[in-house]
């Protein structure tokens, strides 16, 4: 399948190219149960506690959880995968199996170690340990800024899969303006397009696109053009103008809608061009984040150490 851009969008400013990304929204089908998963589980400290959402500080990022408004998934969500890089990828997975969490094999290639498993929700995670020549590519740099010396897991990778990597490409480089650091093809899933997987620097961490293999006809490649799985992650970005966002939006043909209150409270929501919903805050003042000291007494930050 191939999205066609129109050239209208080339004499136009690319959309979030002062933006950075600074929160997830996450949907859950239990607050409390979710709640205790990321941060008695996985060591990420709360931010805020409310009746429609919990906040956990991921790294760079917050978390928000936030309750569906319809029914669970029909399957898992493999349309997006969030990664937590560990300094020890077998201490870290050992301590998720010693309190119930099935963690998939730790796989190890170039790229360094990884192992998948599931929330509660069976959103998909994965632990990753990086290699040393991972460490050296230009993602490497970027991950050593995303960590910055943090003991608890980071979250460092958003994988957003796709069914067309030329116009994932357009629209997350051209149009949204995120400058690539790298384009390879995927060792581990077998994708040799050169634009497989593409990984961008979002600000406060890696948004990362994965061409969906035989998207056509494959369970992954339907599932990210259903919105009940696109709709299940949302990036949120922060931006100093929303009108001048907005216009930008319109400019290029990307239909967008602006939520109204106080300055702390706008934002602008937009889809890609497979359907993935995005935001946009105009200030970050919502976004505060907790001192390191609320890490200890969770199991990953635990071992982490």
């Amino acid at each position: 399948m191939t999205v066609n851009i129109s050239d209208r969008t080339k004499d136009t400013d690319p959309v979030l190219a002062h933006a950075k990304m600074v929160g997830i929204n996450l949907m859950v089908g239990d607050l409390d149960r979710s709640a205790a998963f990321y941060s008695e589980l996985l060591g990420a400290p709360p931010i805020s506690y409310s009746a429609s959402s919990r906040a956990f500080d991921v790294g760079q990022c917050v978390l928000w959880l936030k309750p569906r408004g319809g029914p669970a998934l029909p399957a898992r969500d493999g349309t997006a995968i969030m990664t937590f890089m560990v300094p020890d990828i077998s201490k870290a997975s050992a301590a998720l199996r010693s309190h119930g969490v099935e963690v998939g094999e730790i796989f190890r290639y170039e790229v360094g170690a990884t192992a998948d498993f599931y929330d509660p929700d069976e959103h998909s995670l994965t632990l990753y340990e990086p290699s040393t020549t991972a460490m050296s590519w230009p993602s490497g740099e970027k991950l050593t800024l995303i960590v910055n010396g943090r003991a608890a897991p980071t979250l460092v990778y958003i994988f957003l899969f796709v069914p067309d990597a030329e116009a994932a490409y357009s629209f997350y480089h051209d149009e949204l303006g995120l400058s690539h650091l790298e384009c390879r093809p995927c060792r581990r899933g077998s994708i040799d397009h050169e634009q497989g997987v593409v990984k961008y620097d979002a600000g406060g961490l890696m948004l990362t696109t994965h061409l969906a293999r035989d998207a056509d006809v494959s369970e992954l490649g339907k599932a990210v053009r259903d919105p009940r799985f696109l709709s299940e992650l949302v990036p949120i970005f922060v931006a100093d103008d929303l009108d001048v966002l907005t216009a930008s939006l319109k400019q290029r043909g990307i239909a967008s809608a602006t939520k109204g209150g106080p300055p702390q409270a706008r934002e602008v929501s937009f889809t890609d061009r497979f359907g993935r919903p995005f935001l946009v805050r105009e200030t970050r003042s919502a976004l505060g984040r907790l001192s390191e000291g609320a890490q200890s007494g969770s199991v990953l930050s635990t071992v982490s150490r």
